[in-house]
């Protein structure tokens, strides 16, 4: 379960960041512009980081990452989302 979730904003991009799991293979990203709203998947990484080019046009966006292992294995984060700002 990917733990320690930070997203930074640095006026076109949001960098996404995460705790490394062990045995993950790849990780999903999600997003949301909702705490507690419908998350869409924006991608895969095979890191634990994630640059969101392309952003929600929304005061907060809030992401969610889900650590994936082999073909069916997956770990979702503890963290429902974590925002960020954007100016």
């Amino acid at each position: 379960k990917p733990k320690g979730l930070i997203a930074e904003n640095d006026g076109s991009i949001v960098k996404v960041s995460w705790n490394k799991v062990k045995g993950a293979d790849k990780y999903i990203i999600y997003r949301s512009e909702a705490a507690d709203g419908e998350v869409k998947k924006i991608g895969e990484s095979k890191t634990n980081t994630f640059s969101d080019d392309k952003p929600l046009n929304t005061k907060n966006v809030y992401y969610r990452v889900m650590a994936a292992s082999g073909k069916y294995d997956q770990y979702h984060s503890n963290n429902k989302s974590s925002g960020c700002s954007k100016s």
